[in-house]
């Protein structure tokens, strides 16, 4: 529930930062959805490390546990693990979308300001404005 929360978290400041044409809002909302995919890469490990002590106690039940109790712990782990592996990928999609949109919102916006630019240069541009945004 975790993951799904902050996927749909996340999509909304996406949606945030793409419709912001306030420059301290849209940083806002950037800084806030690079937190968010942090927090989901930290939740996310965390859950993969639920699920394989999870896989190694329904290994190694005990004889005594019956076929239908092995059968239902091994159908259950397999639809977790299955859920946190589309949840993941989900999240993924969505973050390598957004940024492709938000490369053309960026450059959108450079070609403003600099309509006589080539694509390199409003790449080169745009790299750099993201740059600035993420401290890096």
């Amino acid at each position: 529930h975790e993951l799904e929360s902050r996927l749909n978290e996340a999509q909304a400041f996406h949606a945030h930062a793409l419709r912001s044409t306030n420059p301290r809002a849209e940083r806002e909302a950037m800084a806030r959805v690079e937190s968010i995919a942090q927090s989901t890469r930290t939740a996310a490990v965390e859950a993969r490390r639920l699920l394989e002590a999870l896989k190694g106690e329904v290994d190694n039940l005990p004889a005594s546990a019956g076929t239908t109790e092995v059968n239902v712990r091994h159908q259950s782990f397999a639809g977790v693990s299955e859920r946190l592996r589309t949840l993941l990928h989900s999240h993924c999609e969505a973050q390598q979308k957004f940024r492709t949109e938000m490369d053309a919102k960026l450059r959108r916006q450079f070609r403003d300001y600099n309509f006589e630019a080539d694509d390199t240069t409003l790449a080169a541009m745009a790299d750099g404005h993201r740059s600035d945004q993420s401290g890096g």
